[in-house]
């Protein structure tokens, strides 16, 4: 992070599956059932990590603020094993929406929420 930004004194990591054309909250309320710990969005929390895992090499995930946009209008678009990290409040939700290859049905992302 940049100079002057905040340092994170708590961390939540979360597996998040994003199907294709649903947009997805990525925060802790969205993880895969199986998925032991956290159930709720970090408190406090000033940053998002976005790591897109999966297969398909040409599988892409939009992300947009608003999950009302198609798919297509996504303003931000990650690639297989590609990072992100945004400043996202708690009160302030970032959407997923996956573009998988041919032949995968969803993309798993791994969400890392940042907080003080």
């Amino acid at each position: 992070m940049a100079f002057g930004q905040q340092v994170a004194y708590r961390v939540q990591e979360t597996k998040v599956h994003v199907a294709a054309n649903a947009w997805v909250p990525l925060e802790a309320s969205t993880a895969f059932p199986s998925t032991k710990g956290a159930t709720t969005p970090l408190t406090n929390r000033f940053a998002i990590k976005v790591y897109v895992t999966g297969s398909g090499a040409t599988s892409r995930l939009a992300l947009s603020y608003d999950n009302t946009i198609p798919l297509k209008d996504g303003k931000q678009w990650l690639g297989l094993a590609e990072v992100m990290v945004e400043p996202c409040s708690t009160g302030l939700k970032l959407y997923g929406c996956a573009k998988p290859a041919a032949g995968v049905n969803s993309l798993r992302i791994m969400v890392t929420e940042y907080g003080h």
